[in-house]
């Protein structure tokens, strides 16, 4: 993952995407998270941790300040 700036005429507009996409990956995980035990499900909890994190990540360093 890249740490240049968004560009200022589309910060908004990303930043609205960026958190949009980590309500979803949340919102998603805790559904999986009730789903069945087992391999599949830990895989799937990994994967979904890990959009969640980079979401985290591009708020942090895009949409602060």
């Amino acid at each position: 993952m890249r740490k240049s700036r968004v560009d200022p005429g589309h910060s908004d507009e990303s930043c609205r995407s960026y958190r949009s996409n980590f309500f979803e990956a949340v919102t998603t995980r805790q559904a999986a998270s009730f789903c069945r035990h087992g391999v599949d499900r830990q895989r799937t909890l990994e994967l979904l941790d890990a959009e969640i994190e980079a979401f985290n990540n591009l708020i942090a360093t895009q949409c602060s300040g």
